[in-house]
């Protein structure tokens, strides 16, 4: 996958947890954590989600299907 077909994808999904945190009731710090997650994608920086507790927030505000 191309690089920047998969930051798309990676700004893609953080967008669609950073509504759903915020139509759920995520705290400040909830979003922001997601937020800054976000920005490290764009920026390009070598971070994981788990640096953020990324996954922790998509259990807690995404509904598994």
């Amino acid at each position: 996958m191309a690089i920047n077909q998969k930051k798309s994808q990676q700004m893609e999904t953080m967008s669609n947890l950073i509504t759903d945190m915020a139509l759920k009731g995520a705290t400040d710090s909830e979003i922001q954590r997601a937020v800054n997650y976000s920005m490290a994608v764009i920026d390009g920086r070598n971070q994981s989600e788990q640096d953020f507790d990324i996954p922790q927030l998509k259990a807690k505000y995404q509904d598994a299907f």
